[in-house]
């Protein structure tokens, strides 16, 4: 009898795992299938541009406008700086609109005024926050500051021109 019972024990505890691991199983295969449906996303881009400040170094503003296009992958901008010690700041926020996170590569200049072409808009320059090398988490942002000053110079001249900054990002 007591033979009996150990078995039958046995057979009920048997019983109850395999119906746990069969519960197991169909949640986690549930589980699974909704992670299959998940893509994916990958996309840092500009979100915003705000004027932190603009100085005139005469009686003249210095005017600039920056649009973001592309899908927020390039700034498209316009500047018209009028006199020596004009001066126009602007912050540009950039965010992992993606579900993965990514870090920013590189900046493109198109053309390189900061570099290769800066004689060409001398003696106004364009500088930046450096942000290669961040790595953004998805929802996150980091900001980029950008500043174009005219240099004092003997015979001011009224200089315009336009410039584009691109994002090279990879996932991480």
């Amino acid at each position: 009898m007591k033979n009996i019972n150990i078995k039958n024990s046995i057979i009920l505890v048997l019983c109850i795992t395999i119906i746990c691991m069969g519960i197991g199983f169909v949640v986690l295969s549930i589980e699974l299938k909704s992670k299959q449906k998940e893509t994916s996303i990958f996309d840092i881009i500009y979100t915003d541009v705000e004027i932190v400040s603009s100085i005139k170094g005469a009686k003249k503003e210095p005017s600039g406008r920056i649009n973001i296009k592309s899908n927020g992958k390039v700034l498209d901008m316009n500047f018209s700086l009028n006199n020596p010690n004009d001066e126009l700041i602007y912050i540009v926020t950039i965010k992992n609109a993606g579900n993965i996170s990514g870090e920013v590569i590189d900046i493109i200049e198109s053309p390189e005024y900061s570099s290769k072409y800066m004689t060409s808009i001398a003696p106004v320059k364009i500088t930046y926050t450096d942000v290669k090398g961040k790595i953004l988490e998805p929802d996150e942002e980091t900001q980029m500051k950008i500043k174009v000053t005219y240099d004092k110079i003997e015979t001011p001249k009224k200089i315009v021109f336009n410039e584009k900054l691109a994002i090279i990002a990879e996932s991480r």
